[in-house]
This record gives C-alpha cells, sequence and structure tokens, in this order.
C-alpha cells in the first residue's frame, strides 16, 4: 500500500515537468510566493540548459536554489544534483536547512532522507539523490552521468574556472543542466565569464536589491550612505552587478571609461604604433596606434607568421605616418624586429623601431619592464587620454593585479596566473601600454641603419 502510494506521488509530479510546471510546484506544493524576479530564473530553470544569476543580497537566493532542487528530485526519477560551492559550509549550512524548510509538511517529506551531506528518495540513497561536493577539486564534480542530471552551485563567484571542462563535460546529456547563482564579486572565473564573453550560451538573471520586495527601501539606504552610491559595494550587495574593479586591480574601471568619453579633436606629435605579438595560438596580434594623447588605431589579428606581421607593420608605416613603433620583443617578436629593420632599411621609411622587452630589468620603484609601461600607462589614463571604446581592451586593463616585490617594487600578474583565473592574456591592453610609452628601449632608426 506504501508503495502504491508512492508511485500515485510520483505519477502525479511527472505533471510538473510541463508547461511552467516549476512555478505551479512551488506554488502549488511548497506553497511559495515567487517574487518577478524569481519568477523570470524560475521558468528559465525549467526550459533551459544553462542558468548563471547574479544577485545581490536578500533577493531570496538560497530559497531559489532549494526550490530547484525539490522541484527536480521529485519530478525527475532517479535525479542526480550534485550541490557545490567554494565552501563545503555554505551548502550544509544554508542550502540543506532551506531545503528541509521547504520540504516540512509536503508529501514528499516522509520519502526523502537528509543527512549532513546528502539528500536521498528513501530506498534509493544511490540512485535518486542530491550531494554536496567541495570545490576544492573539479574531480569532485567529475563522472557525474544520468538522464535527468543538475549542478548547483552556489555562491559561485568563488567557482574556478578550471571546472568549465568538468561541468560542460558533464551537462551534455540530454536532460543535463547547470544552476549558478551568487553574488557576483569577482570580475574572472567560469560565474564572470558566463555573464561576458560566454554569455551568448547561458540564460542570465540579475536579481536586484531595488527591485525586490524581500529587500526593505531603509537596507538600500543605508548601503548607499554608508558606502556611495557608485561604490562597488553597493553594485555587488545591492545591485547585483560585477564590481567595477578587483580590489587588488591595478588600474580602475573608472580610469578607463573616462577615457572613453574623453575627446581630444587635434591631437599632436609623432605617431606611435605599438605592437604585441602573440605567444600561443589563442593569443592576439596587437596594434594600437596613438598620436599625443589619443589612441588612433585598434587593429587585431590572430597568430601569423613573422612576415605577415612585419608587412602589416610596414603597411601601416607607409599609410599611417608612423614615425615610432614600439614592439614586444618576446618570443616571436625578435623575429618581426629583425625583419622590420631590414625592411625599413631597404625601402628608406623614416621610422624608428624601439625593442622593449616586458621581462626585462625595471627601476628604482617597479620589478620589470611590464611594471614600467603599466605605470606610465595609468598615469597617462590620470592625466586624460582619448581611447577607442572596446570592452575587451577595459576588461584587461581593469583586471590585471598587482603587488609589491620584498624591496617595494611594482610587480604586475603575470600572463600565466591571468589565465589560470580564466583570463585572455592581456595583449590589448600591453599594445596600449606599448603605445602609450615615451620612455627608451634598445632603438633603430633610419640613421643607425646607414651607419
Amino acid at each position: 500500500m506504501a508503495q502504491d502510494k508512492f508511485g500515485q506521488l510520483v505519477a502525479k509530479m511527472k505533471d510538473y515537468r510541463g508547461p511552467d510546471g516549476f512555478v505551479r510546484f512551488v506554488r502549488e506544493q511548497l506553497g511559495g510566493d515567487p517574487t518577478g524576479q524569481q519568477l523570470g530564473v524560475m521558468r528559465d530553470c525549467q526550459n533551459e540548459r544553462k542558468i548563471s544569476v547574479k544577485a545581490g543580497h536578500g533577493v531570496g537566493k538560497t530559497a531559489l536554489a532549494a526550490w530547484l532542487v525539490i522541484w527536480f528530485i521529485v519530478t525527475h526519477p532517479f535525479a542526480r544534483i550534485p550541490c557545490t560551492s567554494n565552501k563545503e559550509d555554505q551548502v550544509k549550512e544554508r542550502l540543506w536547512p532551506e531545503i528541509k524548510k521547504w520540504l516540512r509538511g509536503t508529501p514528499w517529506d516522509e520519502y526523502v532522507v537528509i543527512t549532513k551531506t546528502r539528500i536521498h528518495i528513501k530506498g534509493y540513497p544511490e540512485d535518486w539523490f542530491a550531494k554536496i561536493e567541495t570545490a576544492s577539486d573539479p574531480d569532485n564534480l567529475a563522472g557525474y552521468h544520468a538522464r535527468y542530471l543538475l549542478f548547483i552551485v552556489d555562491e559561485a563567484s568563488g567557482l574556478g574556472n578550471e571546472f568549465a571542462a568538468v561541468i560542460n563535460g558533464a551537462i551534455t546529456t540530454e536532460g543535463a543542466k547547470v544552476f549558478m547563482i551568487g553574488n557576483p564579486t569577482k570580475r574572472s572565473g567560469y560565474f564572470y565569464n558566463s555573464h561576458t564573453k560566454n554569455k551568448h550560451s547561458w540564460a542570465t538573471h540579475t536579481l536586484s536589491c531595488r527591485n525586490s520586495r524581500l529587500v526593505s527601501d531603509d537596507y538600500v539606504k543605508d548601503m548607499e550612505e554608508e558606502w556611495g552610491k557608485d561604490s562597488d559595494v553597493v553594485r555587488v550587495r545591492v545591485d547585483g552587478l560585477f564590481p567595477k574593479s578587483e580590489s587588488d586591480s591595478y588600474i580602475s574601471t573608472d580610469l578607463v571609461e573616462d577615457a572613453f568619453v574623453y575627446e581630444v579633436n587635434r591631437p599632436e606629435g609623432k605617431k606611435v604604433l605599438g605592437v604585441d605579438v602573440a605567444r600561443f595560438g589563442d593569443d592576439e596580434i596587437v596594434f594600437v596606434g596613438r598620436q599625443g594623447n589619443k589612441q588612433i588605431e585598434l587593429d587585431t589579428i590572430k597568430k601569423k607568421r613573422t612576415t605577415e606581421t612585419t608587412g602589416r607593420i610596414i603597411n601601416k608605416i607607409r599609410d599611417k605616418g608612423y614615425r615610432i613603433v614600439n614592439i614586444d620583443v618576446g618570443n616571436m617578436g625578435a623575429g618581426v624586429i629583425d625583419q622590420l629593420i631590414e625592411k625599413i632599411n631597404k625601402l628608406g621609411l623614416r621610422c624608428k623601431v624601439n625593442e622593449i622587452g616586458f621581462g626585462d630589468k625595471g627601476d628604482e620603484y617597479n620589478f620589470n619592464k611590464t611594471a614600467v609601461l603599466w605605470r606610465n600607462l595609468k598615469e597617462k589614463l590620470k592625466e586624460g587620454v582619448d581611447l577607442i571604446e572596446d570592452e575587451k581592451t577595459k576588461e584587461q586593463v581593469t583586471n590585471r593585479k598587482y603587488e609589491f616585490s620584498s624591496d617595494g617594487k611594482l610587480k604586475m600578474e603575470s600572463k600565466k596566473h591571468m589565465k589560470a583565473r580564466g583570463l585572455d592574456s592581456p595583449d590589448r591592453a600591453d599594445a596600449l601600454a606599448l603605445a602609450f610609452y615615451d620612455g627608451k628601449g634598445r632603438s633603430y632608426s633610419i640613421s643607425d641603419l646607414f651607419n
């Protein structure tokens, strides 16, 4: 008889996989009253495979995740739901109690077993369950396969980009989903990318305190008075937006955005071309031109042979009148410089070439040449420059972190470390720094070549 009752309940739940089923389930089975913002997310949870939600404080994030776990596990037979966060306690101490609260008094209460790290349907502990998995190792999430599979990622900003391949590989099964939610505290990683460069493959939402009946007007007012309406704290905790810059980023978003609207109508001085030569296949070769304090060109190509890159620079010298080329000498750059000098000599072009090595020795304030160039770029931005508006440039400039060496010198984050955080190589930012650099490198000019 008990089995018949259970079977009837399972059969009844199938209806909640139909149109607007998740919303109806929460209202009819759990007695929930979703906000307008939550409703939009819930409909995408039913209809989309990959859902990413950035949210302010107190807008119902945990309730939303709890509803999703309950709906999915009771309406999808033999579902498997790995739940993770950057800290195991986040799921154990917040999500699990929230699930218990909403299950209490429902027809499913007697059929669901909840332990410290696992929730399963009675009688099916290994086949029909939700389980807490720590995010310390991507392998913890590997190996999950089921007809109905749902990954829950709570406080998703803390999830490293290395989890992307694991999760993306696991949800290739039809019926599999991934749901990420959290305060948008970091400008890098898997969660950040789902709202920026990879947003085309995600259903994304923003839950703002300003549009939620769950958050009082006093909370919003207090936060604005304490931190400032335009502060990153208010952006993250109230508006559910990513901070304008990382707390330890060297150049702020404000400086770059100001440069996008700053206007220089009649730039003066010699035209300078900064060239950052790609090191790896996915990186860009970037050409940034400037005259005085105005950027006049942004051109990018994927990795090419040195002859092609050299030819492109020669054309720019002839067609656009560049008189100085600051070029990155690292890896492929050395070959480009050799060919460039030869071509300039052969064609009799009046152009000076500065060979600049980012890893070269710095000075009394800067650890190496990278720090010299980036310190100079920051100073130029403070003084006022006119930049071509480009989102990739902005991200690269504002996402690079810094530290100080043991002897107090400025040291910029390495490209290797940036890539480990899921960021692109800062090729556009480096080319911009090269273009606005008036200092010295190893120089070659037409007069040098004839001596």
